[in-house]
């Protein structure tokens, strides 16, 4: 599958989308690398080391306590371990989770984590939606109160939702769960081997998420056309291009959970992702259809 815009082209990708109309072109991004390749997870010492951070310094490993697989290997073990075979001083950050085994995007697990962070931590979030939200936001605050900068890297685990690449963090606050200004990783490493084994319900999930845009988008521009909303831009659009003809095309890669199949999804995902921060509203995949 080829894309007008593919976020595996590192820097030619950015290249190419900020010459697009509506790009904020004011704001700093700090994510410039997403990799979608199968064995990814072995260049996450390289990418960390790019992202600005040292070996001599704790890597904070945020997950969750499920059990996860990487083939026949517990995956978080495996990155644990491969990190500290590479001289990198590790330390896990498990999110607590309630009666029913669930963690939440809540403050309280954000706080917990972002109490963790020292100067000099790095950050990599080891895990789906949750983790990464929290993750993010935890470095984002550290950030704000101290001013120092936090590398931190995305592994997302499933291919199930688009807060990978999204500077924004649905959070509960208080018992309300709000859409909070976040940050970006500074890269997003996507394993498809790790994308291709969680429960497929998840995988599901992701298509679902996308499948929103088919309505959001079409909305939003009605809702521009009547008065209604301002702030509509044919950015994300042509960042999404033709996903409805692109989703019928790759359904049995998908389905089947292919390594193509895994990697299409992927960066449909971070497309979505991206769409909404660069618009700076979830309406180009989540909006006006709720």
């Amino acid at each position: 599958m080829s894309f007008a815009y593919d976020p595996a082209d590192g820097e030619a990708f950015w290249l190419a989308i900020e010459a697009l109309p509506g790009y904020p072109r004011e704001e700093p991004i700090r994510l410039r690398s997403m990799v979608f390749e199968a064995d990814a997870i072995a260049r996450l010492p390289s990418i960390l080391t790019e992202v600005g951070a040292r070996a001599d310094r704790p890597v904070l490993l945020v997950v969750d306590p499920t059990p996860m697989r990487r083939g026949t290997d517990d995956l978080k073990a495996q990155v644990a371990e491969m990190l500290r075979a590479g001289g990198w001083a590790v330390e896990a950050c498990v999110a607590a989770t309630d009666s029913a085994g669930q963690a939440h995007t809540d403050m309280e697990h954000t706080d917990a984590v972002r109490h963790r962070i020292r100067a000099g931590t790095a950050i990599v979030s080891l895990g789906s939606g949750t983790i990464t939200d929290i993750a993010k936001h935890a470095a984002h605050l550290f950030e704000q109160v101290t001013g120092t900068t936090v590398p931190y890297v995305a592994v997302p685990t499933a291919n199930s939702v688009s807060a990978y690449t999204s500077n924004m963090a649905p959070t509960r606050v208080h018992g309300v769960k709000r859409t909070l200004p976040s940050r970006y990783p500074d890269a997003v490493v996507c394993d498809l081997q790790v994308l291709r084994d969680p429960p497929y319900p998840m995988t599901a999930a992701g298509v679902g998420d996308l499948l929103a845009a088919l309505v959001s988008l079409p909305d939003w521009r009605l809702a521009n056309r009547l008065g209604m909303d301002p702030t509509y831009s044919r950015l994300p659009r042509m960042l999404m291009g033709s996903l409805e003809q692109v989703l019928l095309a790759e359904a049995p890669e998908i389905a089947s959970r292919s390594m193509e199949g895994m990697r299409s999804l992927a960066k449909w995902i971070a497309l979505a992702g991206l769409s909404m921060s660069l618009a700076h509203a979830t309406t180009p995949v989540s909006g006006f259809e709720h």
